[in-house]
């Protein structure tokens, strides 16, 4: 990636907010967790296996970030709590109401299991609600948009938008 086309004010200005059932709720920029917690560079393994039979991209990359686990940590969760939400619920509720979304064009929660053809060590378990798009909508044009604002989601099918919820 070219760096010199990256805006700095994102990074500068970016507020990573901890909340709900943890001690010691926070809100930091993005240079306030590096200074508070540091980073660490590690080689991350990405699957992708929706490619068809024969056909999953698998690649490593390195990257550099800082470690969930510190930041976990220092908010202390309450005993019990047990999910990482990535998106929040304003988030989604402004999702929602941004692409006119009813109830009717939204799933349950359900569970999606990632990597399982690699076996049950490889497997991720993630928490997603399916959005239905009944209007002429891109999808993949807001998976897209959905992603740039760091939301996970995934365009499963024609109309259809996975979106990770937990």
């Amino acid at each position: 990636m070219d760096d010199s086309v990256v805006d700095e004010s994102i990074y500068e200005n970016w507020v990573i907010s901890i909340d709900g059932d943890c001690e010691n709720p926070v809100e930091m920029t993005l240079p306030e967790l590096v200074e508070q917690f540091g980073t660490v560079t590690q080689v991350m393994k990405n699957d992708c296996t929706i490619n068809g039979v024969g056909q999953a991209t698998i690649m490593q990359v390195e990257v550099e970030g800082v470690p969930v686990s510190k930041i976990i940590e220092y908010a202390k969760p309450k005993e019990g709590a047990n999910v990482l939400s990535p998106i929040s619920p304003e988030d989604w509720k402004t999702f929602v109401e941004k692409l006119g979304l009813t109830d009717n064009d939204i799933s349950d929660e359900f569970e999606v299991v990632k990597g399982k053809n690699y076996g049950e060590k490889c497997e991720k378990h993630y928490i997603c609600r399916q959005i239905r798009l009944t209007t002429p909508k891109n999808s993949v044009t807001i998976e897209r948009e959905l992603k740039k604002h760091g939301i996970e989601a995934t365009n499963v099918n024609i109309g259809r938008i996975n979106v990770r919820v937990k």
